[in-house]
């Protein structure tokens, strides 16, 4: 028994909805673990300058420090899911037209 074409299309785009849906809240998390988007007390006398510089140096925090490795992973899964299911969907859109 053949599997129908919207079968497979549906079931892809449910996948890239769930990628994209999981890179927004992995997103929201990073935001709020690291505090980038917070100026901390104490930064307020600090110039403008200097309070992006500290904000941009918690947020790369994400990349480098080990307590960020399962949310590293996270983000990174679901950037693949994205475009795995996007890429599946043009070739099986591609092969069953």
């Amino acid at each position: 028994m053949a599997i129908s074409f919207e079968i497979i299309q549906n079931s892809l785009m449910a996948l890239f909805a769930l990628g994209v849906l999981g890179g927004i809240i992995t997103n929201a998390l990073i935001i709020q673990r690291t505090k980038a988007l917070v100026t901390l007390p104490g930064e307020e006398k600090l110039s403008l300058g200097e309070r992006q510089g500290r904000k941009f140096s918690r947020s790369s925090a994400f990349f480098t420090s080990t307590r960020f490795k399962g949310l590293r992973a996270a983000m990174f899964g679901s950037i693949g899911l994205c475009l795995s299911s996007f890429a599946l969907l043009i070739l099986a859109d591609g092969l069953l037209r």
